[in-house]
């Protein structure tokens, strides 16, 4: 209760925005509200909402530290909180305006929001002047002059990304030997390859793709770089980078190597010459428009009052700027189906604010 007053009297107090150039990157109302609104999401999770993990937990002073039973009255805050930010009406998801072909609109749109600095769909942001601490770890090893590797993606969150096509997401769980479940409807290929296939960005060389990752989401495309695909820019000539071993990034004796079949593409400006040690900088968004929608959302599927339309209508937002359907056209059966629902949306929230 003492932070939630703290964030309120901060709010009643500090400007909608900073024109002051000296004052760039202090906090403004909206940066107050988005913190209050994912702290209430906290308090209203299952996680802290009564979690039989903390039952009996005590201080010193032998006072309860966790709620003892669920209060679901605190979704309905933090459906409050999510809304209030978007109701000050100043912030916007970042869209492509430039390119033409939709999905590559959809693609590059995602890839403004770490991008483009200082755009409308971040709250707060930190701007990183040496960038190359963190795209240093998503260069290949041993391909680029300087490639530490290591920021991988899992191979869960890999297989989390939609498929483009009908919206839905193709792996629904995975069997005791580690092998995926897959939805026959998501039309997602498990096994073999497509020859002669071009990555929907990149205007390079065709090349031998695994099927997973055909077909896929806009996100994936911005997010996920693939063993088997050509690097990102052509500094140091069209080149193929695959991790297996033998290789053009295959294991170093200084460890450095890429074991999941996968680096993240996200944080890398295709424009940038590494080779030459012009390393750009990190934008980094620590709050931003697309994860108060999917808060807003998660909040108005669990709340007392369940308001689906309201759930669908802005993770839809959040999947209509990466070229996707609409939920329920995706999944007809989400419709009333509150668990379903609460599922898909931390799907979403998976691929949308990964990295």
């Amino acid at each position: 209760q003492f932070v939630l007053e703290e964030y309120d009297k901060a709010a009643e107090v500090l400007p909608l925005q900073i024109t002051d150039l000296s004052w760039y990157g202090r906090v403004t109302k909206g940066v107050v509200l988005a913190a209050k609104a994912r702290f209430l999401l906290y308090m209203a999770s299952p996680l802290f909402n009564g979690c039989s993990l903390y039952q009996g937990m005590q201080n010193k002073d032998g006072e309860l530290l966790f709620p003892q039973s669920p209060d679901l009255e605190k979704w309905q805050k933090a459906a409050d909180a999510a809304k209030a930010v978007i109701d000050l009406g100043i912030y916007d998801l970042v869209r492509n305006t430039a390119e033409t072909d939709p999905f590559k609109r959809a693609i590059r749109s995602y890839m403004g929001v770490t991008l483009e600095k200082w755009n409308k769909e971040v709250i707060w942001g930190q701007w990183q002047t040496d960038g190359m601490f963190i795209v240093v770890r998503c260069n290949p090893p041993k391909f680029c002059k300087t490639g530490y590797g290591g920021y991988c993606p899992s191979i869960r969150l890999v297989d989390t990304y939609p498929m483009a096509a009908s919206g839905r997401f193709p792996v629904t769980g995975y069997n005791a030997d580690g092998s995926p479940v897959i939805d026959p409807k998501s039309g997602y290929v498990e096994d073999g390859f497509k020859d002669s296939y071009k990555h929907p960005l990149d205007t390079f060389l065709l090349v031998k793709a695994h099927n997973s990752c055909v077909g896929r989401d806009a996100r994936f495309y911005a997010s996920v770089f693939p063993n088997g695909f050509y690097w990102i820019n052509q500094y140091k000539g069209i080149k193929q980078v695959t991790f297996f071993t033998g290789g053009s990034s295959s294991y170093l004796e200084s460890g450095d190597c890429v074991k999941v079949g996968y680096l993240w593409r996200r944080p890398l400006d295709p424009a940038l010459n590494t080779e030459s040690g012009s390393w750009g900088t990190v934008f980094w968004p620590y709050f931003r428009l697309a994860e108060i929608y999917l808060d807003y959302a998660e909040a108005c599927n669990e709340k007392p009052e369940r308001n689906e339309t309201e759930a669908l209508k802005y993770i839809n937002l959040v999947r209509e700027r990466s070229g996707l359907n609409a939920l329920e056209t995706a999944y007809p059966e989400v419709k009333g189906n509150k668990d379903l629902l609460r599922m898909l949306i931390q799907k979403e929230r998976m691929v949308e604010l990964a990295f």
